[in-house]
């Protein structure tokens, strides 16, 4: 039974939406909003990144991920054989969304490289902004779902839910009452769970972005893309057993879990992007330092000859 006293009540007398979970939600908002906005401004600015290269990677993500990727994971899960094994459909699951990652964002950069966005001098900034687009279908996501719960929640506080309950009818007062008390029984942190994980996506999107721009410009190993795809596998791996119920039931031992590869998943993307810029930077002293002998010859040299 609900213990009602815990929480505070609305002018009806009946309990508040927890302001811990109100803190959550908002909190998951902006942790939707404003870590892609500052990735883009940052390689915008830092990198001279084109805002362009927003539009191919939430096309990626469209054509790859909502709309192939869906269709092959319905046509699987209608195979007996595969839908009666709850491991199976989970290590599936999660190796083809994580191989279905990789394949379009090499896509997604093949494609920046054909339109001319990409040279020396920006490369590594639309690489990034690209990788913030594939993620932003996510962003839209959670805007209109969080922030319904958000709105609805903050209306019951300030209306009460008994009032609003009395202006509805059959079943959208039905309706409203189980809202109200999946917000009371639900634990706070559980709202904070898709903005941390829309974080950590945004993260492994925008290092697997600049790991395979560092290995299609041959700043990079061909093996250290077969290493990222093992990595978003390994990522997918927990949020797969925990949908289907076959581990992970806390789910903040699966965030932790994933937490962990998408660190690994940065780390590698940092280090790859500190080498290729290195010799990028190389490479444009040596082009600047050809440009000025054509300008200026050595007369010495004509001389002596």
């Amino acid at each position: 039974m609900l213990n009602l006293t815990s929480f505070f009540t609305a002018i009806d007398g009946t309990p508040q939406v927890p302001m811990m979970s109100m803190i959550c939600m908002a909190t998951t908002l902006a942790l939707a909003v404003v870590p892609p906005v500052f990735a883009i401004r940052h390689a915008k600015k830092k990198y001279r990144g084109s805002l362009k290269s927003i539009l191919f990677g939430l096309a990626m993500y469209v054509i790859f991920e909502f709309i192939i990727l869906s269709v092959v994971t319905a046509a699987w899960k209608n195979m007996e054989a595969v839908s009666s094994n709850k491991v199976l459909m989970a290590f599936l699951e999660a190796f083809l969304t994580g191989f279905t990652g990789i394949f379009a964002r090499v896509i997604m950069i093949l494609a920046l490289a054909k339109s001319r966005l990409m040279d020396n001098s920006n490369s590594i900034g639309n690489a990034t902004i690209a990788g913030v687009g594939y993620t932003l279908y996510r962003t839209f996501l959670i805007m209109i779902i969080v922030g319904q719960r958000f709105v609805l929640a903050l209306t019951i506080n300030m209306f009460g839910a008994g009032n609003l309950s009395s202006e509805m009818q059959g079943e959208e007062m039905e309706g409203l009452a189980d809202i109200y008390e999946a917000f009371l029984t639900t634990p706070a942190y559980i709202f904070l769970i898709d903005g941390i994980k829309y974080l950590m996506v945004l993260v492994i999107s925008v290092s697997l972005a600049v790991i395979i721009y560092a290995v299609y410009n041959k700043k990079a190993h061909r093996l250290l893309l077969a290493f990222a795809l093992l990595i978003n596998v390994l990522f997918e791996l927990p949020f797969a057993l925990n949908y289907y119920d076959v581990a992970f039931e806390n789910e903040l031992v699966m965030l932790l879990v994933a937490a962990l590869f998408t660190v690994w998943m940065a780390l590698l993307a940092y280090k790859t992007k500190n080498v290729s810029l290195k010799e990028e930077v190389r490479e444009r002293e040596t082009e600047i330092r050809n440009a000025k002998k054509q300008a200026f010859p050595d007369f010495n040299a004509n001389i002596k000859k």
